[in-house]
């Protein structure tokens, strides 16, 4: 494929290898399109960074079919249950229906391992050793440039981290507020009396002194602890490479002799610095993840976010390629994920002001908060936005329940069986649920087009019909072809759709 402007190489350049980048990738392969990543690193990050993954991410991960793949579900641990601000209360994720009531102790380095092997099995490119030194956008493409080459694609995604070459090369802003403090994370090979997997955050937080350290078990045998001092500034904190002597003096204090480090396995620094970019979308540049927002490492937001900032790009930059896109399709991507992520930003400001020991508000609000964890409701509200479950974008349509949540867990009674409806998911297609006779919905052919499901009457779903997005969330429901037929034309196709009564 050619344009004046030179050799196209991909649809989609997708700079960044990490969880967001490569699931990005996987999406849009999955919706027919060509992607090149292309990542600064020349070897997978060995850190385990994220340690597990929230209930929202493993239904996301479900849907594609990947997570018995990265997990097998024979041996997979449901890990710790989730908090807020590390305070001793058990948030309750069953109130949201989900087969996952509970973290899943995957690293988010099994999953970019499990989808990179993917990627390169079908032919998808990942380019690794590959810093990227320039980009320039024009009406038909952009291009990015590297020391060895340089590529073309229609559109380009950065996600390429909390220090996006992307993002600054395109001079975006990344307003927010500054760090005040650093602190460290470690992998770890340990030996003595190590915790058990299993417990609540707050078991695994331990202070001595100005010293906090928090220790928990990952994959393996490997341990992850995060350090630092409260009350330091960012002045009086090391940036230089993470010492096997710090490491141990962190653990010492808080630990004693107990505990004894074997190997500092791999280690980094990070802040709690929290941005956002104003525009997720710059004329054919996009960006997600970290390159779109970065906030402290509290309640296991990060990889999450990014995970879900891919899968709702996916399928609308794929549709846009295609040329079926309805208008405004790929701009709803900023719409609905820009609020999205400012929501989990102001959860992780919150709860920095609720875990500093050293203000004495912060004590105040601490125990506020825990006399308000007495009421269910409250629990039940922090567990759905912990745990991404609660997230209901704001979509046109009927006024329903379920318009603009996540599909809920069912199983679905159909003329070939019964079928689980994130099977259904797998392909990357949106879904149509038909549980009524009267609704005959007739599509143009399209490989990607939406799969036509007729099944019984769901209590879970208590209408004629549901339109079911790509990513998992309900695009309409109701009981009247009008309706169905307009949401079609909002989120699937610019084509006219038909129907029969």
């Amino acid at each position: 494929m050619t344009d004046p402007y030179g050799e196209i190489d991909a649809d989609v350049l997708v700079v960044g290898a990490g969880a967001t980048g490569l699931m990005l990738a996987f999406e849009l392969t999955l919706a027919g399109a060509k992607a090149i990543v292309v990542e600064k690193a020349e070897h997978p990050n060995p850190q385990s960074r994220a340690g597990s993954i929230q209930p929202r991410t493993a239904e996301v991960l479900d849907m594609r079919g990947l997570l018995d793949e990265i997990s097998d579900p024979a041996t997979r641990t449901l890990s710790r249950v989730g908090h807020f601000a590390g305070l001793p209360v058990r948030l309750d994720y069953t109130a949201w229906n989900t087969p996952y009531p509970a973290s899943l102790a995957i690293g988010q380095s099994r999953i970019e391992r499990h989808l990179e092997r993917l990627l390169t099995g079908n032919g998808t490119l990942v380019e690794r050793g590959h810093e990227v030194l320039g980009v320039a956008q024009d009406e038909d493409g952009v291009e990015i440039r590297t020391e060895q080459r340089r590529w073309r694609a229609r559109y380009l995604v950065g996600c390429d981290g909390a220090h996006s070459a992307v993002r600054r090369l395109s001079d975006v802003a990344f307003p927010g507020h500054p760090a005040t403090s650093r602190s460290t994370v470690v992998d770890l090979d340990l030996t003595g009396d190590t915790p058990p997997p299993g417990q609540h955050f707050s078991d695994y937080v331990h202070h001595a002194g100005d010293r906090w350290t928090l220790l928990h078990p990952v994959e393996g045998h490997r341990f992850r602890m995060m350090f630092g001092r409260t009350g330091a500034d960012l002045a009086e904190t090391d940036e230089g490479p993470v010492t096997h002597e710090e490491v141990a003096q962190a653990l010492r204090a808080t630990h004693s002799d107990r505990v004894q480090v074997r190997a500092v396995l791999a280690g980094s620094r990070f802040s709690d610095a929290t941005r956002q970019i104003e525009q997720y979308r710059h004329g054919r540049i996009l960006f997600a993840g970290d390159a779109a927002h970065i906030h402290a490492p509290l309640g296991g937001q990060g990889v999450n976010l990014g995970i879900q900032d891919a899968t709702n790009l996916g399928w609308k930059l794929a549709t846009e390629l295609r040329g079926d896109a309805p208008a405004g399709l790929l701009d709803s991507y900023h719409a609905e994920r820009h609020p999205a992520a400012a929501q989990s930003l102001q959860l992780t400001l919150a709860q920095r002001a609720i875990m500093n020991p050293t203000a004495p508000e912060s004590s105040a609000l601490r125990g506020l908060m825990l006399d308000l964890a007495e009421l269910p409701d409250v629990v039940a509200r922090l567990s759905g936005l912990m745990s991404g479950l609660a997230l209901r974008y704001e979509l046109p349509g009927p006024d329903h329940p379920l318009l603009g949540a996540r599909a809920p867990e069912t199983t679905l009674a159909t003329d070939a069986g019964p079928r689980r409806l994130a099977e259904l998911l797998h392909s990357g297609r949106a879904v149509i649920l038909l549980f009524s006779d009267q609704l005959r919905p007739e599509l143009p052919d399209s490989p990607h087009g939406p799969l036509i499901i007729r099944a019984d009457p769901a209590l879970e779903i208590p209408a004629g019909a549901a339109l079911v997005r790509p990513d998992g969330y309900i695009g309409w429901v109701g009981d009247d072809i009008t309706g169905l037929t307009q949401a079609l034309a909002t989120w699937i196709t610019n084509r006219t759709p038909r129907h029969s009564a």
